[in-house]
């Protein structure tokens, strides 16, 4: 199962709805980053993904300024939640 609003915002320790809307697309892009980095679309995520969209989404929502998806994807965290589950690799 992918993470939910309620994650995200108590790893971020954000109290009441305010920033709900905000978050929430934050979530939605950390979860399609997670679809395209391992090159398929998944439905229902192990705990390993799910648990990378959420690293990815906290990476995202702690940053100040706009939001860099393709940095957060670099972080040696995420790359390593997401080992073993490409499914296509980029060629440099």
């Amino acid at each position: 199962m992918w993470p939910e609003l309620d994650e995200l915002k108590q790893k971020l320790d954000v109290q009441g709805t305010d920033w709900d809307d905000h978050l929430e697309r934050l979530l939605s892009a950390a979860i399609a980053q997670v679809q395209i980095d391992v090159g398929e679309p998944v439905d229902t995520p192990d705990d390993s993904l799910a648990h990378a969209a959420l690293t990815l989404a906290v990476s995202l929502g702690s940053t100040e300024g706009e939001p860099d998806v393709s940095a957060a994807a670099r972080l040696p965290k995420y790359q390593r939640l997401l080992k073993g589950h490409r499914v296509r690799f980029g060629i440099a």
